[in-house]
């Protein structure tokens, strides 16, 4: 098995397990893409403290998002390899479950 398969495998795993425990916690879960927090880092970061109860600090929110990469929003579509790979997996049902039709 190729290395990004056993990755893919991996991840699916992973996303079974949170799958359940969000439905064990009735759906009280914030889903962030990360596709979506690089496109815009300062909502998606404000969520994030709104949905964790946490005190906000505009400057801390700025703070981090200096040193968020936007440009490595699907970075993937620069290399064949990932690409052909997005394109073998993109059917599965878990991608499905998360972006819908690709």
């Amino acid at each position: 098995m190729h290395l990004l398969e056993k990755g893919f495998e991996l991840w699916r795993y992973y996303l079974n397990i949170y799958f359940e425990h969000q439905r064990r916690l009735n759906f009280n879960a914030l889903d962030v893409k990360y596709e979506s927090f690089l496109e815009s880092p300062v909502n998606i970061l404000t969520q994030l403290i709104e949905f964790c109860e946490l005190r906000n600090s505009k400057n801390t929110v700025k703070d981090i998002c200096n040193v968020i990469d936007t440009t490595r929003k699907n970075a993937y579509k620069q290399d064949k390899d990932l690409v052909n790979f997005y394109h073998s997996v993109k059917s599965d049902i878990i991608m499905q479950k998360l972006y819908g039709q690709n």
